[in-house]
């Protein structure tokens, strides 16, 4: 899908194979480049590849969007703000995983889950998400586990970050670079 709009619901829907589109090849997503619905028990298998905003499920997700219960396991490549799940996240992410490789020594902003977490009106939450301890996430700068930045506003709450994450600034294994919220319990 380029866009999943507000109020819908993809559910359980598994793709396999490549998202790599032509023109502008930013906010690319293995299921959609955009979301402000809810996306439920859906997977990616595959190589997802964008210029930049790339993530192994959504490239962009909105505001008010759900993404609950999705996997992503394969390849995503790009430029920066780049996630296994979501590139970049305003809304909600819950009991989502990543088991797969992602990134390279020269972007910037790439989480095992999501690239960046953004706060606002309805804060960018991150809760229960892993990346697998045979995952890779590499990067240059602001490289995460679970996020790449985790900006003002945005929320990683009960996140297991076991992949091996490499970068040469700003590096942690659940966020690269925090301006907003971790809690590990509760």
């Amino acid at each position: 899908f380029r866009y999943v709009q507000q109020g819908a619901n993809v559910r359980d829907l598994v793709i396999r194979g490549r998202s790599m589109p032509t023109g502008s090849r930013s906010t690319v997503g293995g299921i959609a480049g955009s979301n402000a619905g809810t996306l439920h028990n859906c997977r990616f298998e595959g190589v997802s590849s964008g210029a930049s905003i790339v993530g192994g499920i959504v490239g962009v997700g909105g505001e008010n969007h759900v993404i609950d219960r999705c996997a992503s396991r394969g390849t995503m490549n790009g430029l920066d703000a780049m996630g296994g799940v979501v590139g970049l996240n305003e809304g909600r992410i819950t009991d989502c995983t990543l088991s797969g490789s992602m990134g390279s020594a020269t972007q910037d902003y790439i989480g095992g889950i999501a690239g960046l977490n953004v706060g606002g009106r309805t804060a960018g939450t991150i809760k229960n998400c892993t990346a697998g301890k045979n995952c890779t996430v590499t990067g240059r700068t602001a490289v995460g586990g679970i996020v790449g930045f985790n900006l003002s506003g945005g929320r990683v709450q009960n996140c297991t970050g076991s992949a091996n994450v490499s970068g040469t600034g700003r590096v942690g294994g659940i966020a690269g670079e925090n301006g907003g919220e971790i809690v590990l319990s509760g």
